[in-house]
């Protein structure tokens, strides 16, 4: 389920997908595993949950992952 009501909202995969979208704008080097380190550093994210988040940003088109890791805004 990707809205429970039964959760707190900064844990479901809407609230922490557009933290990682904020993240990219500004980040220089776009590496799957960067983002996700410099992610967990501010805020309290797992990997599982950061994994779901970057499936459902690519499901709905709002990236785009290459071949080494990094992983592109899609205009």
């Amino acid at each position: 389920m990707i809205l429970p009501n039964n959760i707190n909202p900064k844990n479901t995969i809407y609230y922490n997908s557009a933290l990682i979208i904020k993240k990219m704008k500004v980040c220089d080097n776009k590496d799957f595993m960067n983002i996700y380190k410099i992610l967990s550093k501010e805020i309290n994210i797992t990997l599982k949950l950061y994994l779901l988040c970057i499936d459902w940003l690519y499901l709905v088109n709002v990236i785009k992952i290459g071949i080494g890791g990094e992983i592109e805004l899609c205009n």
